[in-house]
């Protein structure tokens, strides 16, 4: 009997140290699962902290407390056999029993472990897109780059036009000086042959009309450019002067209640006014605009949208404007177009026009006159 009770005791025992292997070998299994996890998480922290933290405490916890719950049923075990020992068939069955609660725990775990690897190699095809979009980033900014070079290409074109153009004005003004000086000399010589004092004033002096034959000044507004040209013509005591003064005549049109409220001639912005009572989304629309045998379009992105009474100004690259969307777009690398025709269209995604408005240049004649040495400009009578 003692025997038998020495051989159960023993029995027990070895049953006993199994679970305390089974143990230190879920131990040791927790232990490398949770070094992976750590190596994993940390991994994870350095690419994506700001997006996973909440997952990843979410985790640890629901781990934290399988973990807990998985000792206490542990403890429990022992307690009962260790209670249990002197039945030692029961105490076997329940064991196996055990053990096999184990392995199926263990299965699990290694289920568990093959989720995280799927959901690594998600985070892994994420990463991958990520650097597919910063290609194409990079991709964009090398053509607006290009653009930009274009565009300053364009503008040194553009200069050289304008020297010409000065070239040439001077040229004329040193031609009209050399014909006004040789008419004042003729006119002193005939004057010193029949004996007449010469008169003259700094207002009245062909020099001084001379000069102010090539003056030019310019008047900007919002909705009109005007150019003005002055002529000197001398008559006995009298000074007359001719003038001609650029206007634009606007016409605008609207299918929708998005209209095109001002663009300005000299290619400085376009503005959008939302005339209706709804939320409308322009994505994919563009404004086109066309003057001087150039077109540029500028696009809108596909979440823009204007609110009842909202205005949209889209603004030169070279406006000096701040770029503070909705209601304020600066483009990048892009000029509006000027000139003495210019006509803006509002297009949608499809290409329908939606909205347009034309300006269109005229030329009003009138004339100047003084014979009292006052200024001209005070005086003026258009035809």
């Amino acid at each position: 009997m003692i025997q038998d009770l020495q051989a159960r005791l023993n029995s027990a025992e070895n049953k006993l140290k199994h679970l305390e292997d089974v143990d230190k070998q879920l131990e040791e299994i927790h232990r490398k699962r949770q070094v992976e996890m750590t190596t994993t998480a940390r991994e994870m922290e350095r690419t994506y902290e700001s997006r996973l933290q909440e997952q990843l405490q979410a985790m640890r916890a629901e781990f934290d407390a399988r973990l807990n719950r998985n000792r206490r049923d542990i403890d429990e075990t022992y307690k009962n056999k260790l209670n249990e020992a002197n039945e030692a068939r029961q105490q076997m069955n329940q064991a196996r029993e055990e053990v096999a609660r184990m392995r199926l725990r263990i299965h699990e775990l290694e289920k568990t472990g093959g989720g995280y690897e799927s959901r690594i190699e998600a985070l892994n095809k994420k990463i991958a897109d990520l650097e597919s979009q910063l290609r194409f980033i990079r991709d964009d900014y090398d053509v607006r780059l290009s653009q930009r070079d274009k565009r300053i290409l364009e503008l040194q074109g553009e200069i050289d036009r304008l020297l010409n153009e000065y070239q040439d004005l001077f040229d004329l003004k040193v031609q009209l000086d050399t014909e006004l000086k040789a008419y004042q000399n003729l006119l002193e010589g005939e004057e010193s042959r029949l004996n007449i004092s010469q008169q003259s004033s700094p207002a009245t002096s062909p020099s001084a009309a001379g000069d102010r034959a090539l003056s030019v000044s310019f008047a900007d507004s919002g909705y009109r450019r005007a150019v003005k040209r002055k002529r000197f013509i001398a008559s006995d005591d009298s000074l007359y002067y001719r003038n001609t003064a650029k206007t634009y005549k606007t016409t605008s049109n609207s299918d929708c209640d998005i209209e095109i409220e001002e663009h300005d001639t000299d290619g400085k912005f376009i503005k959008l006014c939302n005339k209706g009572d709804e939320t409308i989304s322009i994505g994919q629309w563009a404004i086109k605009s066309v003057a001087s045998d150039k077109e540029t379009v500028y696009k809108f992105h596909t979440r823009q949208t204007m609110k009842p009474g909202d205005t949209i100004t889209v603004w030169s690259a070279e406006s000096g404007e701040r770029h503070v969307p909705p209601s304020q777009l600066v483009m990048k690398n892009q000029h509006w177009p000027a000139g003495d025709r210019v006509k803006t269209t509002l297009v949608d995604a499809d290409g329908n026009e939606m909205a347009t408005r034309e300006s269109v240049a005229e030329l009003q004649f009138g004339h100047f006159m003084s014979d009292d040495g006052h200024d001209p400009d005070q005086r003026c009578a258009l035809m």
